[in-house]
């Protein structure tokens, strides 16, 4: 599967998610990020996330290269792809390709506890 949307724009109507969609999602920890610098030099990284609606929620370390692009609010897409030793054949992953828009929640906010106690839940410590 390969599907590109616009998330993060809550206030539209949201379409129906396909079951094999929301499997992807459900089963995959990590979202792979691609975001690009001031310059344009694009920059592919990845991040645990966590899922409310059609909201995925990161926690980035201030130090990596994607949280000052992602902060700046420059075009990002962002991809779920089948773990290769899943997968059948190699070159048909199943895959879900985004193009997204990032904001920041504030640090110690009600957002930020109930998604770091998520993450946490999730990932672990």
């Amino acid at each position: 599967m390969n599907h590109t949307n616009t998330p993060g724009e809550s206030q539209r109507k949201a379409k129906p998610v396909a079951p094999k969609v929301k499997e992807l999602t459900d089963r995959t920890k990590s979202i792979i990020l691609a975001t690009v610098d001031a310059e344009g030099n694009p920059n592919s990284s990845y991040a645990p996330f966590v899922q409310e609606g059609n909201t995925f929620y990161i926690l980035v370390s201030f130090m990596a290269k994607h949280t000052k692009n992602l902060s700046e609010g420059r075009k990002t897409s962002v991809m779920f792809i089948e773990d290769e030793s899943d997968t059948k054949q190699i070159y048909a992953r199943e895959r879900l390709t985004l193009e997204v828009k990032s904001s920041q929640i504030e640090r110690d906010s009600e957002t930020w506890n109930t998604i770091v106690t998520r993450l946490k839940k999730r990932m672990g410590k």
